[in-house]
């Protein structure tokens, strides 16, 4: 029986986020037999030598190049994938982030064998540019599936016209698998507490994750819920920010146990940026002990 053909369009110019984490942790989980995957990455900076294709390639899945760096290339980047779904016999063309989805809908426009599948990683507030905007818009709602990565991103495509029946809520999971806490000098204190409610962040510490609003939001929860906590895992610019007296983004001296991941790093020549623990940032302004900031 022939196998299923699909097809990762992404659009990454440099470096390994949210996105392509999810995808390069995929990649070992397909069923071979029933499915034949492939990616291409477009608007690549490095010309496909980036950190992104490259751990792409050491996957062992197919990896196909189209050549281009900016909007006026759009036209052949179109031109290249429309012959690759033909050639190859792509039956899904899995959409990830605004530029892929917006080539990916370009080369679909036409007649194509190929289904389209958008995964939706953000809401359209987040895009900047009314025309990238609207053509994202128009070629997600075009979609055959549009998978949002939550309800809250369900409703805001709801809001901009996807028809219902063709969304299916498909949430980031985390696989615990990846994580050994077995070697931890400090008691799991943090975790084995079941004395009150634990709120777990897990991403890029990055502005538009929206870390803030979890942290902003703390002293109101550990009014209605005094023993709650806040364990925020995750690696990059916001880490060490204060955002108010007693409450910020960075380690505290509180114990926890850390998480060490034990995937093994992937054989290539640059490291691979992979989660890092963050201890639980308490209510300092309620008796427990205040945040050490860290830079």
């Amino acid at each position: 029986m022939r196998k299923i053909r699909v097809l990762h369009l992404t659009s990454t110019p440099r470096g390994i986020g949210g996105v392509e984490r999810l995808l390069l942790d995929m990649a070992g989980h397909y069923d071979r037999d029933q499915f034949e995957v492939s990616h291409c990455n477009l608007f690549d900076e490095s010309g496909d030598t980036g950190p992104f294709p490259t751990a792409l390639k050491v996957t062992g899945l197919r990896y196909f190049e189209i050549a281009g760096g900016g909007w006026r290339d759009v036209p052949s980047m179109v031109r290249e994938l429309r012959a690759l779904i033909r050639k190859e016999g792509i039956d899904v063309l899995h959409l990830h982030m605004v530029h892929a989805t917006i080539v990916g809908g370009l080369a679909t426009l036409l007649r194509s064998c190929a289904k389209v599948l958008v995964s939706k990683h953000y809401r359209y507030a987040m895009l900047s540019g009314a025309l990238p905007r609207l053509l994202d818009r128009a070629f997600t709602n075009r979609a055959d599936m549009v998978a949002p990565v939550s309800e809250y991103v369900r409703e805001d495509l709801l809001r901009h016209g996807t028809n219902r029946a063709k969304i299916r809520v498909i949430h980031n999971g985390i696989d615990l698998e990846l994580f050994d806490c077995g070697s931890a000098e400090e008691p799991a204190t943090i975790l084995s507490d079941g004395s009150g409610p634990l709120l777990a962040c897990f991403g890029s510490l990055h502005p538009l994750k929206g870390h803030e609003f979890a942290v902003r939001a703390m002293p109101e929860i550990v009014r209605n819920y005094p023993t709650a906590k806040l364990l925020i895992v995750g690696e990059g610019a916001e880490r060490g920010r204060k955002i108010r007296p007693g409450f910020g983004i960075g380690a505290a001296r509180m114990p926890v146990r850390a998480a060490r991941h034990k995937r093994r790093l992937l054989p290539t020549a640059f490291p691979v940026p992979l989660p890092l623990p963050h201890a639980p940032l308490g209510p300092g302004d309620q008796g427990s002990e205040r945040p050490r900031w860290v830079g």
